[in-house]
């Protein structure tokens, strides 16, 4: 009969199955306490006294509530094990990392859409900015109201300075940012660059065409400034040019650099035929720099005003400057007046006895209106020229020193001057 009683657990395989059924502390020293009494009423069964059942129905009821629980956790991991949501718990799981993450970065991802929300702004502020489209309005505005009046321009430029016979033609090119832009072909080339098949000249005068045309179609009348336009020009175009320059200035501002006396002397012809006189202002160069501006220098003045600079200004300084300095002092001065009195004696010749007929550097033989004062030339005053041109031209040589050339006194220019000056007023009312 003893036989068939179970062997009480020992305590360390009662331990094992008590962690592995999640028993607390608590209940598991209330099992070991049943345990030891269990064995000892075993013991007890062979002749001993059996020891009293300790109250086991608290214990009783919280393993048989225990055991539901661990029931019904069983059952719903088998019906689990029945379900095949893997891929949906998996998606969980990344979703719930992600969180974790994003939590994790929040001052980085506030940042990043703060820069994103401003580059966004600079994006769209970008594409307002865009000229494709106002390139593409503009073109069609050039198209219809720039590109054809331009043209027209040009070519009525081009035939005002005598340049129609050159075969070029203005076309549009293209449009760039808003920028309607046009070129210069031979007309029916296909390649080749003007200024390769062109000459200079030829080349000069269609740009100069081609600036004008664009500068005249605008609605300001902006004053021009040119730097020696007719430089490399052909001698054709030369006058063509000047007489342009002097019909522009009817109403704008025309300013021409230049060194070239024969352009100066055509402006001041044509403006002249214009019924006007151009303004002559000189640019000189000293010690401290260049474009300092200065008088009119005797070549370029009308021989009358060149005759009353040199009496009242020039000779009066030459006097004050021999009376209080003496003749080391006076004497630059002296040859300075004796060498412009020559030169205003061969504009007098130009000027006033050969009536403007012919200048040095004027091509033009100018005959109307003026080739009939030439009758009223006298021997007198052939003689009276030949005279003074044989005794101021003493000072432009180099002097021998045994018997220098004595320079003339103040007084002496002075009746020279004055008798050059009668000479004229005299000659001018006999030829009128």
């Amino acid at each position: 009969m003893l036989a068939g009683i179970e062997d009480i657990p020992s305590a360390k395989d009662l331990k094992t199955s008590a962690d592995a059924a999640g028993v607390s502390d608590e209940a598991y020293t209330a099992l070991q306490a049943l345990c030891d009494t269990l064995k000892s009423r075993k013991d007890g069964l062979n002749g001993g006294t059996l020891a009293q059942l300790p109250d086991i129905s608290t214990w009783v009821t919280n393993a048989k509530a225990l055991a539901d629980s661990n029931s019904k956790t069983a059952k719903e991991y088998d019906d689990d094990a029945q379900k095949d949501n893997r891929a949906e718990l998996n998606t969980m799981r990344l979703e719930l990392e992600a969180s974790k993450w994003v939590s994790q970065q929040k001052t980085t991802i506030e940042e990043e859409i703060k820069r994103l929300t401003a580059l966004n702004v600079l994006q769209a502020a970008s594409k307002l900015a865009n000229t494709k489209s106002l390139s593409q309005k503009k073109g069609e505005f050039a198209e219809t109201l720039i590109t054809d009046a331009f043209v027209q321009r040009f070519n009525e430029e081009l035939a005002k300075m005598d340049a129609a016979h050159i075969n070029v033609e203005l076309v549009k090119t293209k449009v760039t940012k808003g920028r309607v832009l046009h070129s210069l072909r031979l007309k029916g080339a296909k390649g080749g660059a003007l200024n390769e098949i062109l000459s200079e000249g030829e080349y000069r005068i269609i740009s100069l065409a081609s600036f004008l045309a664009d500068v005249t179609g605008k609605a300001h009348s902006a004053p021009f400034v040119f730097d020696d336009p007719i430089s490399s020009l052909d001698q054709m175009f030369e006058e063509a040019v000047v007489r342009r320059l002097v019909s522009l200035s009817k109403d704008r501002q025309v300013i021409v650099f230049t060194h070239r006396l024969s352009l100066l002397g055509l402006i001041q012809d044509y403006g002249k035929a214009a019924g006007f006189e151009p303004e002559l202002i000189c640019i000189r160069k000293e010690h401290w720099g260049t474009g300092e501006p200065g008088g009119t220098p005797l070549f370029a003045k009308k021989p009358a005003n060149a005759l009353n600079a040199l009496l009242g200004e020039r000779l009066p300084q030459a006097r004050k400057l021999l009376e209080e300095h003496g003749q080391e002092v006076y004497s630059p001065l002296a040859k300075s007046l004796c060498s412009d009195f020559r030169v205003l004696l061969e504009r007098m010749i130009e000027f006033e006895l050969l009536a403007d007929v012919v200048q040095r550097y004027r091509r033009d033989v100018m005959t109307k209106g003026k080739i009939g004062r030439l009758a009223h030339i006298a021997e007198a005053d052939c003689n009276y020229f030949d005279d003074m041109m044989s005794k101021y031209s003493r000072y432009e040589h180099s002097q021998p020193l045994e018997a220098p050339v004595q320079l003339p006194s103040p007084d002496d220019l002075k009746t020279d001057l004055e008798g050059l000056k009668k000479w004229r007023e005299d000659f001018v009312s006999r030829a009128a």
